[in-house]
């Protein structure tokens, strides 16, 4: 969806520096002959806090290998509610199983913002079916991304409301290095308006004991 999507950096133009590739960890694993192929096709974004890159069902078009900020992978219910499922930093990618899937099944949300590079499906497929090493490293990532959705619900149902936004403290800091701060009000989008008032006063102990 157009309106949805971040801004691009720049002139836009497809030129990407090569410590940029550095910063994204699937990408620095690939050897010359695959960068030479990907890089060309890659272009800067902004990545803005409570954009939607994907809404559910939508077809998968472009694949975000962030290089700052931070992801959400949402689970949307029709009632709207949302519940976080996964998140996706620069040590990995989003849109990563468009070889097997068309369509996005869940919401992929700006969490934190930062910085992404973008490269159209057509060419993503390309590069992911002539390179078995970046193929094997996009598969090992979606693999990933299962075990944090299990892991999650896991979470949800056995944790308590302060082990959990604790647990997402971490991890969130985790992805991003501790360059930049976490803070509540980025928690609130991901979990159910049912819960959100008991989160609300219970985060407030939670910050003040670090």
């Amino acid at each position: 969806m157009p309106w949805s999507l971040p801004h691009r950096r720049g002139d836009g133009g497809r030129h990407v520096h090569p410590k940029d590739l550095a910063t994204n960890r699937i990408l620095r694993q690939l050897s010359a002959t695959e960068l030479t192929s990907v890089q060309p096709w890659l272009t800067p974004l902004d990545l803005r806090i409570n954009h939607v890159l994907y809404a559910p069902g939508q077809p998968i078009e472009r694949i975000y290998f962030p290089l700052s900020g931070m992801i959400s992978l949402l689970a949307v219910m029709q009632t709207g509610e949302a519940i976080e499922t996964g998140i996706v930093g620069a040590d990995g990618l989003a849109g990563g199983d468009a070889a097997i899937n068309g369509h996005h099944y869940g919401q992929l949300t700006v969490q934190l913002d930062g910085v992404a590079l973008m490269m159209p499906k057509a060419k993503f497929l390309e590069a992911y079916f002539a390179h078995p090493r970046l193929r094997n490293l996009v598969d090992r990532y979606q693999g990933i991304l299962l075990m944090q959705a299990r892991q999650n619900a896991a979470c949800h149902a056995l944790h308590s409301v302060r082990s959990r936004f604790c647990r997402w403290l971490l991890q969130s800091q985790d992805m991003i290095d501790g360059t930049h701060s976490t803070s509540p009000k980025n928690f609130f989008p991901i979990c159910s308006a049912c819960e959100e008032t008991l989160y609300r006063s219970r985060l407030m102990p939670c910050r003040k004991q670090g």
